[in-house]
């Protein structure tokens, strides 16, 4: 068993969980979560995407720990070094992001419908900045992790957020906000 790759995978599982615990509780304090029959908005995605993260990282950490497909390398520093520098980017990323969203006083739960389209900071270069961060992030722990398993889970990470979270919110999105959506969609890439 590769120690240090399931050790990573397994803290990083961890902090996710933690991070989406905390996401909720904020969530219900602030009363955004309304009642609605299936949860969702109109259109949004069911799953959380964090909680998707979290299952693909769970996954990498037990095929790590059931089949590792490399052994841990000699110098393990100098993967933490760097999939530590790819998750602190990200997470800066995904904090730059927020931070727009708080001040246009809108969510940042995918389930909730957005009270804004938002054009400026890191959505005027991505229409899912958070997304693509949360999607480095990953990368970030799977380099740091050393971890072959990681990585061929990332493309399968990637194509999840894109079919049960991007796609869906889209169309949410376009409901809502019809034609001044479209041209955002002609101007922004939807992902970097």
């Amino acid at each position: 068993m590769n120690v240090h790759a399931t050790a990573v995978l397994g803290l990083g599982v961890a902090a996710l969980a933690a991070h989406a615990i905390l996401m909720r509780r904020r969530a219900f304090r602030r009363r955004i979560v309304a009642d609605r029959p299936n949860g969702s908005m109109i259109g949004g995605p069911s799953l959380s995407p964090t909680v998707i993260v979290i299952y693909a990282l769970s996954l990498a950490a037990l095929l790590e720990a059931l089949q590792p497909l490399t052994a841990a390398p000699a110098r393990t520093w100098p993967w933490v070094l760097a999939g530590a520098a790819v998750a602190l980017g990200a997470e800066w990323w995904m904090q730059a992001a927020s931070k727009t969203l708080k001040r246009h006083a809108t969510t940042e739960d995918a389930n909730e419908p957005a009270a804004v389209l938002l054009d400026e900071g890191p959505f005027a270069r991505s229409r899912n900045p958070i997304y693509c961060g949360m999607i480095l992030l990953f990368a970030g722990i799977a380099m740091a992790a050393a971890s072959l398993w990681a990585a061929l889970c990332l493309p399968v990470l990637f194509a999840a957020l894109h079919r049960m979270v991007v796609l869906p919110e889209e169309r949410g999105l376009t409901e809502r906000f019809g034609p001044v959506y479209r041209r955002y969609l002609e101007r922004v890439p939807r992902y970097l």
